[in-house]
């Protein structure tokens, strides 16, 4: 339970960034271009789960990488490198 809370407190500060990211202009130009298309409603069904995978993947492979992070013992040579 003591991860869950843990990630929670690492995610929770994300949300408006990843708010802020998904109304981008880039991101809203490019469903008006799918939109528009002769296929929109395919198309459109098609951006949104691809957004939603690489969101989804992008947020798994953080998570990894973090988690592989905290396994490093504080002993370990690549905290004493780093000078801050």
């Amino acid at each position: 339970m003591n991860v869950i809370n843990s990630m929670f407190d690492v995610l929770i500060p994300l949300v408006p960034a990843a708010i802020g990211v998904a109304l981008s202009p880039a991101a809203i130009i490019e469903m008006i271009l799918v939109l528009l298309s002769k296929r929109a409603r395919v198309n459109g069904v098609v951006f949104l789960a691809t957004l939603l995978v690489s969101f989804f993947a992008i947020a798994l492979v953080g998570a990894f990488v973090f988690d592989a992070v905290t396994d490093v013992p504080p002993s370990h040579p690549f905290f004493e490198e780093i000078t801050w």
